[in-house]
């Protein structure tokens, strides 16, 4: 069976975990030490696809990001590292996915943003999903639910 992980990177990386119909099977969030603990992990597992938010240091930001350990970035480059060492293929999306990620998916962070980077890992992640036709919409998934109830 294949994997698909997807990331939302940062201080706090979310992270989400598919099996091979798209189906999620785990959750979560790590600080970096944490998600470098993990990737050894995963890299024993048959990972066919790595889906990551991108970053970028936008001009309008970086004042406020003066002295940042970018701990984004440093993410990204774990994550990376792990698709290297399972040959999974590596998929870079732009965080503009996520208002059409929450409406295919029924699913939005709430409350302290701090607890939900997994929501926007699963979003990313079912996302891609969708759009590659492993996984269907939650409107999909409704209509199915109520096609095999009658």
């Amino acid at each position: 069976m294949t994997f698909y992980l997807a990331f939302d990177p940062g201080k706090t990386t979310g992270w989400a975990m598919f099996d091979g119909q798209g189906q999620v099977l785990k959750t979560g969030q790590a600080s970096l030490d944490e998600l470098i603990d993990l990737t050894e992990e995963w890299a024993k597992m048959p990972i066919g696809t790595i889906i990551y938010e991108s970053f970028v240091l936008f001009r309008h930001k970086a004042r406020q990001q003066t002295g940042s350990k970018m701990e984004a970035s440093q993410a990204i480059g774990i994550i990376k590292t792990l698709a290297r060492k399972t040959d999974a293929t590596l998929v870079e999306q732009d965080p503009t996915i996520k208002s059409l990620a929450q409406k295919w998916t029924q699913l939005k962070p709430i409350g302290d943003h701090a607890q939900s980077h997994w929501v926007d890992a699963f979003n990313h992640g079912a996302y891609w999903l969708i759009r590659q036709g492993i996984r269907k919409t939650a409107l999909e998934m409704e209509q199915e639910r109520k096609n095999e109830a009658l």
